[in-house]
């Protein structure tokens, strides 16, 4: 009889341990440090890349090391701004756009350091349906001072453009 009341329980935190285990990704600090490293400006090099040439990403580590700010287009219309941080063990972003959305993509585990994929998972003011928005973002660190970032647009659940940026760091 004893057990019987036991079998639900043990069920219910196998379920529970189940969840976290799934929702951690081993390889998110690692992406995180990854990304850490940009910090600085960088430049849209004219070549492979869709956004201007010469147009300011800024990366900036803040918050005590927990997250870093991503700044698009700095210092124009159009400038956006993109947060990283780790969420429950999975790296996360949330991207502050210029069509008045906030998309949030989580990091695909890999154990390849040197590219990071994300994928979309929810945001605020975000039409899934039909509106648009950026839904996935993918980047490519070449070396220190090379990295390639694409970032898709969505219209609803179709991928519908692709901009690509190819960056270099500034040594100003």
């Amino acid at each position: 009889m004893r057990s019987a009341r036991l079998f639900p329980l043990l069920l219910s935190l196998a379920a529970c341990a189940s969840v976290r285990s799934h929702a951690t990704d081993p390889t998110a600090n690692a992406q995180f440090e990854r990304l850490k490293s940009l910090s600085g400006e960088w430049v849209v090099l004219a070549q492979d890349s869709d956004a201007p040439a010469g147009a300011l990403v800024r990366y900036r580590v803040t918050s005590a090391g927990s997250a870093v700010v991503e700044t698009l287009f700095a210092d124009s219309p159009h400038e956006m701004v993109t947060v990283y941080t780790l969420d429950a063990g999975r790296l996360a972003l949330t991207h502050y756009c210029t069509l008045a959305n906030q998309p949030r993509m989580i990091a695909a585990p890999s154990q390849a350091p040197e590219r990071i994929r994300f994928a979309f998972d929810g945001g605020a003011n975000v039409d899934s349906e039909a509106g648009n928005y950026m839904g996935a973002a993918e980047f490519v660190f070449l070396d220190d001072a090379h990295v390639q970032a694409r970032w898709t647009m969505f219209k609803g659940a179709q991928a519908v453009e692709s901009v690509r940026f190819s960056l270099v760091r500034s040594w100003r």
